[in-house]
């Protein structure tokens, strides 16, 4: 009895270090790891169903003016911030939303088209504008917030998932690069 006792407390621990494992502890959002194994399912599975599958690419504006400014403390607390309203905006039990790294997060869509896509990034975007988290170090707006680029497309055994995953960043830049705190 002892020894099933240690066994199932064994697997116990090694459950919950794998659910850590996947997750970002400042955000309690999931973390790149989770992301690159969702990313994978996702692919897979939208290749099978033939459907499309939208990625959304979220960047704050000027954290690092923030950072600066404000200190790491409050950078940390306006990461948790942005992370909970992002959150709210991610309704569907297929849908993932994580921390990509730094100040950036990504947004899978499974089935989801560009038109609908376009509609949830501006949604994000007005909702962080909409925390009024004062950022006293940007050039764009009193506030926080965030630049958003989305892609989508419909996975083929010819296409990559980094191809979708680039094409995200690129509207991201786009976005950034036309002033930010917009969607492209």
């Amino acid at each position: 009895r002892l020894r099933v006792t240690n066994h199932l407390e064994m697997k116990r621990q090694r459950d919950l270090l794998g659910r850590l494992s996947l997750m970002d502890s400042l955000t309690e959002l999931p973390n790149r790891r989770a992301f690159d194994e969702r990313f994978n399912l996702e692919w897979r599975r939208a290749i099978r169903a033939q459907a499309p599958l939208t990625v959304i690419m979220i960047d704050i504006d000027h954290f690092k003016g923030y950072n600066d400014s404000c200190g790491h403390l409050a950078g940390d607390g306006c990461l948790r911030r942005v992370a909970h309203a992002l959150a709210e905006h991610v309704n569907r039990a297929s849908d993932f939303l994580g921390r990509y790294g730094g100040e950036e997060f990504v947004c899978l869509l499974p089935g989801i088209d560009a038109g609908e896509a376009l509609l949830i990034a501006g949604r994000f975007r007005s909702g962080i504008e909409n925390l009024v988290i004062v950022h006293p170090a940007s050039s764009v707006s009193p506030w926080v917030t965030v630049s958003l680029g989305a892609a989508t497309g419909y996975p083929s055994l010819d296409n990559s998932k980094e191809f979708l995953l680039a094409a995200a960043d690129q509207q991201l830049y786009r976005a950034k690069g036309e002033g930010r705190n917009r969607v492209c």
